[in-house]
């Protein structure tokens, strides 16, 4: 695995895999909403930015091809890749030069360490459903 699995503190966690990702500048948790539940930031990064997966997920689901797995939107200078782990969202934002590769690559080592983030949302959303 490339993510050390002793990690305990999500946000020592994200920073650790910030600096291991070439050009990243911010990695977020988010639910489907947005919400921002753990960051790490080299730099500060728009926020509205981060609600974009949820509704071209949203639209991309409709075309027929089962549930959007991961996206990846093209800025000027910027590149955001979306991994989905419903209920939560893991966001990269980076410079044009972001290693998107690494970062798919290591998308499952991520997924595995926010079991009990993804159970505490899961539960919160039950209450309100």
């Amino acid at each position: 695995n490339k993510v050390d699995k002793k990690m305990n503190d999500l946000p020592d966690f994200l920073s650790q895999i910030l600096h291991k990702v070439e050009c990243a500048e911010a990695v977020f948790i988010t639910d489907i909403y947005g919400i921002v539940l753990a960051k790490a930031e080299k730099s500060q990064v728009v926020m509205d930015s981060l609600l974009m997966y949820s509704n071209a997920a949203e639209q991309a689901s409709k075309c027929g091809l089962g549930e959007t797995e991961s996206m990846i939107a093209f800025y000027e200078d910027q590149i955001f890749v979306h991994i989905s782990d419903a209920p939560l969202v893991i966001t990269f934002v980076g410079s044009d030069s972001l290693n998107v590769a690494l970062i798919l690559e290591i998308a499952e080592d991520i997924k595995s360490q926010l079991g009990q983030l993804k159970n505490g949302v899961d539960k919160v959303t039950d209450m309100f459903e």
